[in-house]
């Protein structure tokens, strides 16, 4: 991988445990669970922050990947509760642009990296979709 914070995807994903995938897009919020769940991780997504604190208070989760710029509340602002109540977590913040303002903010308030949802896609494992045909490659 060649985006500099790869190596801290990496360590997300061998994290032990559930990843919670946070993002109102369903067709991105399904492509990143679906990736994750090929290379064997178990996974819960939400559709919002609202929806990802409800699951947050139920469940221990061994990571986050949020979606920025969401309806309503924000990926920051799933961010910054997540770090009040667990301040080691590993936090993957994720947007469909992501500028410098967005990154140096992320990573002030916490989050692990930042990653355009390009980037993170194609450091996930490869796999074809076609309209509602999704085949492992």
């Amino acid at each position: 991988m060649s985006h500099p914070t790869a190596n801290r995807l990496v360590t997300v994903l061998d994290a032990d445990g559930t990843i919670l995938v946070v993002d109102d897009e369903d067709a991105m919020r399904e492509l990143v669970a679906l990736r994750l769940r090929l290379i064997g991780r178990e996974v819960v997504t939400a559709r919002s922050v609202d929806e990802a604190i409800d699951l947050f208070e139920r469940q221990p989760f061994a990571a986050v990947l949020s979606d920025a710029l969401m309806p309503g509340a924000t990926g920051l602002d799933l961010l910054a509760y997540v770090r009040q109540r667990q301040p080691l977590l590993p936090y993957i913040l994720m947007s469909a642009d992501v500028d410098n303002v967005l990154e140096h903010d992320a990573l002030a308030a916490g989050a692990t990296a930042v990653f355009a949802k390009s980037v993170l896609l194609q450091a996930l494992p490869d796999i074809f979709v076609t309209g509602l045909h999704v085949a492992a490659a």
